[in-house]
């Protein structure tokens, strides 16, 4: 038995940041990242979706004393269009025998580290964005509202053009 898939996909992305590096009171900025996205699949096998959903990421960083800084991010993604499936055991949106589109309704804490930077090396603890070579094999997923982050430590190190990054990763929270 031959198994095909056919996707019609279509979509369109509007992104707007809004107050970054605006000062909240001495040593703290914030910042408000924006994407409404409207994306249409059809599936062989499944009935067509269209999925239109509006992310919003908040976000708080500090300034530097003495190499440490914070930075703290959430994430808000809700449906204005839920004729879609957003995933496996998903509770908002999920029509069921629509096409599957990963963009699920949700309110989560994004990023939360605390890292320390000097020259040439930087060290971050907590949750976080990981993007290496281009997203190919680990990063965070930028295709989907919900961005994928991990719970690590890493270090890196660059020099020239010599760019070397070491991480321990706790867990992985996925889009």
């Amino acid at each position: 038995m031959k198994y095909t898939v056919k996707t019609l996909l279509a979509t369109t992305a509007f992104t707007a940041s809004a107050f970054a590096g605006a000062p909240l009171f001495e040593g703290l900025t914030y910042g408000v990242d924006a994407r409404a996205r409207v994306e249409a699949r059809d599936q062989q096998g499944a009935d067509a979706s269209v999925a239109g959903t509006l992310r919003v990421r908040p976000f708080f960083k500090t300034t530097s004393w003495n190499g440490f800084s914070a930075y703290f991010e959430t994430e808000h993604t809700q449906a204005f269009i839920e004729d879609y499936n957003s995933s496996p055991g998903a509770n908002t949106p999920s029509v069921s025998g629509n096409t599957l589109i990963a963009d699920p309704e949700t309110n989560e804490v994004n990023q939360a580290y605390v890292q320390y930077a000097t020259e040439g090396l930087t060290v971050k603890a907590g949750r976080q964005a990981i993007n290496l070579d281009g997203q190919q094999f680990v990063g965070g997923v930028a295709w989907r509202q919900n961005m994928q982050t991990y719970d690590a430590l890493t270090a890196t190190y660059t020099s020239g053009d010599i760019k070397l990054t070491l991480g321990v990763v706790e867990q992985v929270l996925r889009i």
